[in-house]
């Protein structure tokens, strides 16, 4: 069970994942959900996100790259090596052992390729399918529906990349909340439109986790507290004032490795401060 996010935003295509792995139907263990080749020999990156079997999702990526690795590296080919890769390995290796004492030995990922066109190419399986993804934020695992649903008042296509990495860490959070079946510390990648895959983000993810957290219960208690409607104007206006320092404190403790770590892949020019909404 998995929640595995993807989007585009302004400077490439980000991916994020809970790290919680089931083996069989009881072993849990902490793992990536999120497999990256970058940049490779023969001129490609390639980013992708799974839920399903973890066996199933690493025999795919070892077979994908090395049909991408002979292929001609455009976007139409290496899409279709994307599904010829699943048919096999569907065809081959999940429909022949598939019964109803494991019916769930299947994956559905998520997959960014960008080759020395240029261009970025976002795709989503369904089985042996793949569906295009345009500026669209999409989601697989079991905690797909909750994620939909987190995302719809934050996303929105072309974020700059301090909101994208903000909106991504707040749905997965939300996420684990309430889908018992993922959990684990967040991950998020970030296949860049140069081609560059960046990853270094696990202080800033914990910072940002904890950031939120405290906005929520700030929000959550500055509600609470002017419920009364006898509550006097002062009485708000101190309440109010509580409220402010309380997001103040959370954010400087959140700004500056978020800011640095930013700049170290993006290169902002000049240093821009992360806007929180």
């Amino acid at each position: 069970m998995t929640i595995g996010i993807g989007f585009r935003f302004a400077g490439g295509v980000l991916m994020g994942a809970d790290t919680q792995v089931t083996y069989g139907n009881a072993s849990k263990t902490v793992g990536s959900k999120i497999a990256h080749s970058a940049p490779r020999v023969p001129g490609y990156s390639l980013l992708i996100a799974g839920a399903g079997c973890v066996d199933s999702m690493n025999l795919f990526f070892q077979k994908l790259v090395k049909k991408l690795d002979k292929s001609k590296k455009t976007l139409q080919a290496a899409r279709q090596c994307v599904e010829n890769t699943l048919r096999s390995l569907y065809l081959d290796h999940i429909y022949p052992n598939r019964t109803y004492r494991n019916p769930d030995d299947g994956i559905q990922v998520l997959i960014a390729f960008r080759g020395p066109e240029g261009n970025i190419g976002f795709w989503k399986s369904e089985e042996t399918a793949i569906l295009d993804i345009d500026n669209e934020f999409e989601c697989v695992g079991s905690g797909a529906h909750a994620a939909h649903f987190f995302s719809g008042p934050s996303y929105r296509p072309n974020m700059e990349a301090g909101e994208a990495l903000v909106v991504a860490v707040d749905v997965l959070r939300q996420v684990k909340r309430f889908d018992p079946f993922c959990s684990g510390i967040s991950e998020v990648r970030v296949l860049h439109e140069d081609g560059r895959i960046f990853e270094k983000f696990a202080d800033p993810l914990l910072r940002i986790e904890g950031y939120l957290g405290k906005c929520e219960r700030a929000v959550q208690k500055l509600a609470k507290d002017c419920a009364d409607m006898a509550l006097p104007e002062p009485a708000v206006d101190e309440r109010l004032q509580c409220f402010c320092e309380a997001l103040k404190t959370a954010r400087a403790e959140l700004e500056n490795p978020l800011t640095k770590t930013l700049r170290e892949f993006f290169a902002l020019q000049p240093v821009q401060k992360i806007k929180m909404s």
